[in-house]
């Protein structure tokens, strides 16, 4: 990955995707981080969860 350019690159899981929607789930250490991140800029910890993924969602890349 080129260190100039902000991606996020998710190799394709060979297994079929659920096709039904469920809550996302995150590990303890991530939801510590964006906790810390939401009590560090005083905003409300979903507002900070939902700006990181769609972040992430606007700089992924999908390879085979």
């Amino acid at each position: 990955m080129d260190a100039t350019k902000n991606v996020l690159v998710i190799k394709r899981d060979p297994f079929l995707a659920e096709v039904y929607p469920k809550p996302l789930k995150v590990t303890t250490e991530l939801h510590s981080r964006v906790k810390d991140i939401a009590h560090r800029t005083n905003e409300p910890l979903h507002k900070i969860a939902c700006l990181l993924i769609k972040f992430a969602l606007d700089h992924v890349e999908i390879e085979d």
